[in-house]
């Protein structure tokens, strides 16, 4: 949401016309300090660790396909995914 505010900013749709605006330096002076906190911020995200699901048929098939290059399509001999 911030960084649609941002683009809206850079771009002068912000504030609205009709609005108060501040000078020209101040708005490019927030635009730059709003994006390098929102730099700052996704750079400090921990997104944990990665879920592990079982693959389907489908996932299999191209992950031997991939690791062995091997063009068997071995969904075949796998029970149905439900």
């Amino acid at each position: 949401m911030l960084e649609k505010a941002l683009r809206k900013i850079c771009s002068g749709e912000m504030p609205p016309v009709g609005a108060r605006r501040p000078e020209a330096i101040q708005s490019t002076s927030f635009a730059d300090w709003l994006e390098e906190n929102l730099d700052a911020a996704a750079a400090s995200l921990n997104p944990g660790r990665p879920a592990i699901h079982r693959l389907n048929r489908a996932e299999y098939s191209n992950a031997i396909r991939d690791l062995l290059a091997l063009d068997v399509d071995p969904g075949d001999m796998l029970p149905a995914d439900d």
